[in-house]
């Protein structure tokens, strides 16, 4: 049994991470949507609007804020 347990763990560390990244442009007052690679997906104005294109996609994402300053 504990041996069953430790094989799904280990199974599950190994899966890709399959979620996108929202992340905030202070300095530019902007959200970037990054695709799970890493790569530049879009830009947009409103955290709305980064949120409606993942949704769109179907997709899961973890957003990221800068620390207050």
């Amino acid at each position: 049994m504990i041996e069953a347990q430790e094989s799904t763990v280990t199974e599950a560390a190994a899966e890709p991470k399959d979620r996108y990244t929202i992340r905030h442009r202070p300095a530019y007052r902007q959200w970037e949507v990054l695709d799970p690679a890493g790569e530049l997906v879009c830009v947009t104005v409103y955290l709305v609007g980064a949120r409606s294109i993942l949704r769109h996609f179907g997709k899961e994402w973890d957003e990221v804020r800068p620390a207050a300053q």
